[in-house]
């Protein structure tokens, strides 16, 4: 997939991963659910504005501020109320200007948020949906507006992470033979990113 050609994982920039933040700042999150056998994954982004000083406009940036990662354990699945109450607590840390989750048994979780205030959705996440939000996370990284702090298990899924064309679009997984076999942490980016690049910040 070639996101380490456009740079993605190497300029140097100077956002750094968070716990809080900032007032006045509307930020997205996506979540890629899973229980036994994937990890679960939890990206939050969100738009940062300035002047491009060499075009003298207004211009963006798509910058990754928080992830979080569940792991199953063998007899141990992942209790998805912990990953309800962490997002509820990342509300009063984080002004969520929307979660989503894709559709993977995800209702009662989405119920939960709402109950608590958080604008929270199902995604369609089926092929046209992943190739439309990978789409716009290739646009931005070839653009230079994707910022993110290091994260290894991120990284290695990035480096890991192929793209085979078909027929109709293309299937984006991660490499059979390769060092990490899972793509939970780049399609909750992707979601998060597509978030904040479609919804209106309020």
């Amino acid at each position: 997939y070639d996101l380490e050609g456009k740079g993605l994982i190497t300029d140097p920039h100077p956002f750094s991963l968070r716990e809080y933040g900032e007032p006045g700042v509307t930020y997205f999150a996506h979540l890629d659910p899973a229980i036994s056998s994937h990890n679960y994954a939890l990206v939050v982004a969100h738009r940062n504005i300035f002047l491009n000083r060499e075009t003298k406009k207004v211009d963006f940036n798509l910058v990754m501020d928080h992830i979080k990662l569940w792991t199953p354990k063998e007899g141990k699945p992942i209790q998805i109320d912990e990953v309800d109450e962490y997002v509820v607590d990342l509300n009063r840390r984080f002004h969520l200007g929307l979660v989503t989750y894709d559709q993977w048994n995800s209702q009662s979780s989405i119920e939960k948020l709402r109950k608590a205030g958080i604008p929270a959705q199902k995604t369609m996440f089926n092929k046209g949906y992943k190739i439309q939000i990978y789409d716009e996370l290739y646009q931005l990284a070839a653009t230079g507006k994707l910022k993110l702090p290091f994260h290894k298990t991120l990284r290695d899924e990035m480096l890991n992470l192929q793209r085979k064309f078909m027929a109709q679009g293309y299937r984006i997984y991660p490499k059979t033979e390769g060092e990490v076999r899972t793509d939970d942490c780049c399609d909750a980016l992707a979601g998060a990113c597509f978030n904040a690049l479609k919804t209106d910040a309020t």
